[in-house]
């Protein structure tokens, strides 16, 4: 956060960062909701690799170091890797499922939205379009019609590397749906700029 490529007790971990151990036994670890990660290694010399997020909103100060396991040693080795943003830009991402859908019955859709940016998504929502099939039933959060099928649900502000999910009732109609259709329910997240990297 402060840009010095230090890391400082009070910033923020990443999670869902990729991290590759190459050494005697090749693997890759994900950081957890904290940034953290935890690999038991046999002795042997080992290159510890961060790599960021395909969005190229982020670098790595020091992306590749060196640790040395002893034989016989019992005690964990700490590595930190920090990382900078290389341009202040929210990337929301968004998905929509459902298991199955059932023709003249309620169903429940789930929508996953995800800021994988360097700041924070300010007054953010989603815009859901319903298939014509379908009839809106309920949400987890409040959802407002905006358009004929197309709903849209107010997250608010969602900080950098936080996701948040919010449920879909809907009614597929008995009388226009057949049985064995596909039906097609898309998502759109806002803000949705494309950030541009240096």
């Amino acid at each position: 956060e402060n840009d010095n490529c230090m890391l400082d007790e009070a910033e923020k971990g990443l999670k869902n960062w990729s991290i590759k151990i190459v050494g005697k036994n090749n693997r890759f670890k994900i950081t957890d909701n904290n940034g953290l990660f935890k690999a038991f290694l046999p002795y042997g010399d080992y290159q510890i690799e961060a790599i960021p997020p395909p969005n190229n909103l982020f670098s790595i100060c020091e992306p590749i170091q060196s640790v040395s396991i002893l034989e016989g040693a019992s005690e964990a080795v700490n590595i930190a890797f920090a990382g900078q943003a290389t341009v202040d830009c929210p990337s929301m991402s968004v998905e929509i499922a459902t298991p199955f859908l059932r023709r003249c019955f309620d169903n429940t859709y789930v929508v996953n939205y995800c800021n994988n940016g360097t700041i924070a998504a300010e007054n953010a929502y989603v815009e859901v379009r319903l298939d014509p099939t379908f009839k809106y039933i309920s949400s987890s959060i409040v959802g407002t019609m905006v358009d004929t099928d197309v709903y849209r649900f107010d997250v608010g502000t969602v900080d950098l590397n936080d996701c948040g999910q919010f449920k879909i009732v809907i009614n597929v109609d008995c009388e226009t749906a057949v049985l064995g259709q596909t039906h097609c329910m898309t998502a759109n997240v806002f803000p949705n700029m494309l950030c541009e990297t240096p």
